[in-house]
């Protein structure tokens, strides 16, 4: 009579490492789709486009007014960069953050000949009117 719970013990074994096995799995799968949305957003936030659009957002005096200073960028930023040689385009949208307000600031991007223009650059605050940062500096 040992002998069937036996083989029920040894059942019961394999399906408890199956089933560990399966969490593994998928705890690891989880981990390379965080990393791979680290490495992505990170790399949108490095990009050439993002730290001149965040400069100019630093130093204008109606983005200051609006969000107060210091100003932190948030961690979720969205959009697209497309880079090939010398060319490219950036459609960006970053989350901003004062002791103030919190916006959004929205980009779009050229880069010509080794060279990035913003053509769009406005910060949507949470409460408010949007502040267009390129009004007065010329055609875009």
């Amino acid at each position: 009579m040992n002998e069937p719970s036996s083989v029920a013990a040894t059942k019961k074994g394999w399906v408890k490492w199956v089933a560990l096995g399966c969490v593994g799995l998928l705890l690891l799968a989880c981990a390379l789709a965080a990393a791979i949305v680290w490495v992505s957003f990170g790399a949108m936030k490095r990009s050439e486009a993002a730290q001149l659009a965040l400069q100019r957002a630093r130093a204008h005096p109606g983005v200051v007014a609006t969000l107060g200073e210091p100003i932190e960028v948030g961690w979720l930023m969205g959009g697209s960069i497309s880079v090939t040689g010398p060319s490219g385009e950036a459609r960006l949208s970053i989350p901003l953050a004062g002791p103030r307000a919190e916006g959004t600031l929205y980009l779009e991007a050229v880069k010509r000949a080794g060279r990035w223009e913003l053509t769009l650059l406005e910060l949507a605050p949470e409460d408010g009117e949007r502040v267009d940062l390129l009004a007065g500096t010329g055609p875009p």
